[in-house]
């Protein structure tokens, strides 16, 4: 478990305040969420087919393209607020620890670099989420289905890490083939939250960037584009 923890780089903290004071955001809790928005995002979008719940508004006269960009930006929004949720419990807990441990709330240490920090941990987690959503949205409508959605996209949560881990392992062509899938990306992004993190150069920033845009990119036209040449009606029977 703590190798699976620092390989998707989800405990972090501030680097800056004492280490009594931080915001932990810890491995098992990260993961939980992010399974939990899989399977949400599978389900709102697999079980319009499973179900036929789309059928209606889009024959009501909803656009396609409408009907998805609100499905997503709810998704989106619920992660966004989970992550935060979660940010702020964390904090919390901090301070609830060093009263209990010091007597000491120790906000003299809410600076302005603390809070800037605990923003960037929280963006980059979100994104981490987000993009697995987004992938998890993609399959359910490109499969009609909402256990091939949650499937393969946990499928590709988990097992992903362990075959990139293995095939990173072979030497640097391997380690160079592991930077084309989302979850090196995901993690490398992640490691900036660690309690000790890396040093990137220019070039890694471009990777990690480069391949976050794509893959977001990807997910969302793929499912435009197919939900747009979908039978609505013969997918969901």
């Amino acid at each position: 478990m703590e190798e699976a923890c620092q390989r998707k780089g989800c405990q972090y903290r501030t680097g800056h305040p004492p280490r009594r004071l931080q915001l932990r955001f810890e491995c098992n809790r990260r993961v939980h969420v992010t399974v939990a928005l899989i399977i949400l995002a599978g389900g709102v979008f697999g079980s319009e087919f499973s179900w036929g719940n789309g059928a209606h508004p889009l024959m009501a006269g909803i656009s396609r393209d409408r009907f998805y960009a609100s499905k997503v930006i709810t998704l989106l929004g619920i992660a966004a607020v989970v992550t935060a949720a979660a940010a702020i419990l964390s904090l919390l807990a901090s301070l609830a620890v060093g009263v209990v441990v010091d007597q000491s709330f120790y906000t003299d240490r809410l600076t302005g670099s603390f809070m800037a920090d605990a923003l960037l941990m929280t963006i980059r987690a979100f994104i981490g989420i987000g993009l697995w959503v987004l992938i998890a949205s993609a399959i359910a409508l490109t499969t009609h289905s909402l256990a091939a959605g949650v499937g393969v996209t946990l499928g590709l949560y988990f097992g992903g890490d362990i075959v990139l881990t293995l095939l990173g392992a072979t030497g640097d062509i391997g380690r160079w083939v592991t930077r084309l899938f989302p979850n090196e990306a995901i993690n490398a992004l992640l490691e900036l939250n660690s309690a000790d993190p890396p040093s990137y150069g220019a070039g890694d920033y471009a990777w990690i960037i480069t391949n976050l845009v794509f893959y977001t990119v990807a997910a969302i036209v793929i499912a435009v584009i197919r939900f747009r040449r979908m039978d609505i009606i013969a997918a969901s029977g």
